[in-house]
């Protein structure tokens, strides 16, 4: 049964994958002077396809919160915490927006390819000599009606606890008077069992863990279940500084770390 389900993901997954190459092969070759006219055509392309391929692979999310404020009118910037790729289909459910990345999963190639098709933002972890550059781009996102979506930590996590958020990017909030809205991704089935420390890292996507044989184990699995907590709206005022301490407050609160046992090693069993 497990072999049969991750066969047919997979056969949906490649239809998804050729579909969404197709519907925004058009603008690869954009010139960068229309990058910022034409994102919010492929950001909903990107969206619904990422929608389908979270329905594809039995990723269920509830809402809680203020989970009304995902539909209310004007931009807003979104501020989460970060624990793999499942994120970007989680909020591909309920909301579209457009998702900052680094630079060097820009100069990846073919994925690179993707995200820059899917209207993706960048940002330079290494280089910061281009911030002041990269936060009026995403203020300009935001300027022009769209949400932009950030995981402020600057990287994944196995979910034990919520990094300190880096400041800079909210300073895009404060640029285009929109508000910041805190979200918190909280997994709790994973292939049927509750989630825990034991079975984290078949979700939770870090470190130097390697995409294919995960993302291949994740085609099998009966479901996939996740909360997603909407905190309250943070009004654009005071400094990054304090928009990024109020934005982490928020998610902290509402986190709640895998508990549980580690998983024996298997060298330790042999042992």
């Amino acid at each position: 049964m497990r072999m049969m389900r991750a066969c047919g993901r997979l056969i949906g997954f490649v239809v998804l994958l050729l579909s969404f190459l197709s519907c925004t092969a058009p603008f690869w070759l954009c010139p960068q002077r229309l990058q910022r006219r034409v994102r919010w055509l492929t950001m909903r392309i990107a969206v619904f396809h990422c929608a389908l391929m979270a329905r594809l692979l039995g990723i269920k999310v509830q809402l809680a919160g203020e989970a009304q404020l995902l539909r209310s009118p004007g931009a807003k910037l979104l501020a989460c915490n970060h624990l793999g790729y499942l994120d970007i289909l989680v909020f591909a459910l309920h909301f579209p927006s457009c998702f900052v990345t680094s630079r060097e999963i820009q100069r990846t190639p073919f994925l690179g390819t993707l995200v820059t098709a899917a209207g993706c933002l960048f940002v330079d972890r290494q280089d910061k000599r281009g911030l002041g550059r990269e936060v009026r781009e995403l203020a300009d996102a935001l300027e022009d009606g769209l949400n932009v979506s950030i995981f402020p930590e600057a990287t994944s996590t196995n979910g034990e606890a919520v990094l300190r958020f880096r400041r800079p990017l909210f300073n895009a909030a404060l640029k285009a008077g929109v508000p910041v809205l805190p979200l918190t991704l909280n997994y709790t089935v994973v292939d049927g069992m509750p989630a825990s420390r034991a079975n984290r890292d078949l979700v939770c996507w870090y470190g130097d863990m390697n995409f294919a044989p995960h993302f291949q184990a994740l085609l099998g699995f009966k479901d996939v279940q996740v909360t997603l907590c909407v905190g309250q709206a943070i009004a654009p005022v005071g400094d990054a500084n304090a928009l990024a301490l109020a934005a982490e407050t928020v998610v902290r609160n509402s986190f709640i770390p895998f508990s549980g046992p580690l998983p024996v090693p298997l060298n330790a069993m042999e042992a």
